[in-house]
């Protein structure tokens, strides 16, 4: 998915790609019904579950990417959804530890302090998305391709070796 986004991010891709075209819906209901059935204790997780996600994942990122886009997809380019997807990185990383936290006190089933939990991680995303990633973001426009990839990869590695107990 994350592959199939940079290079769509890069192009656009031609509308004449039927396959594209036709395989987009289908690929996008596997999300959904995959969403829904796949559980870290489920066989089908495991079992292609993950493959069938990474898979359908680059089929709708790819034409989603489209010079014109399946009708359905349009639903994504609504105002909320554009803002949700423009702030989802910063939402991903402040929602684990809130989660954590709902988990660690036994509160994962209380719907009021979930939606708390919610609003919490989109407050935090947003303010992660307004105030730290344009530092980040204005750093490495500035880096060269090279010792940037270095410098991430070196990060990576002291990063998950401590990890592995190494």
């Amino acid at each position: 998915g994350a592959t199939a986004a940079a290079i769509a991010h890069r192009r656009t891709l031609r509308s004449r790609n039927l396959l594209l075209r036709f395989a987009a819906l289908p690929a996008l209901m596997v999300l959904a019904i995959m969403t829904m059935r796949m559980r870290g204790e489920a066989l089908i997780t495991y079992q292609g579950g993950l493959l069938a996600c990474s898979f359908a994942g680059a089929v709708v990122i790819a034409a989603a990417s489209l010079d014109r886009p399946p009708t359905a997809f349009r639903v994504f380019t609504t105002r909320p959804l554009r803002w949700l997807g423009s702030r989802s990185y910063g939402i991903y990383l402040w929602h684990w530890p809130i989660a954590v936290a709902l988990a660690y006190g036994g509160w994962q089933n209380e719907m009021g302090l979930v939606a708390l939990g919610i609003g919490l991680s989109l407050l935090l995303g947003w303010l992660s998305f307004r105030w730290v990633e344009p530092l980040g973001r204005k750093q490495l426009v500035q880096w060269r391709t090279w010792p940037a990839l270095a410098v991430c990869g070196a990060v990576t590695v002291l990063v998950a070796l401590p990890a592995l107990g190494i």
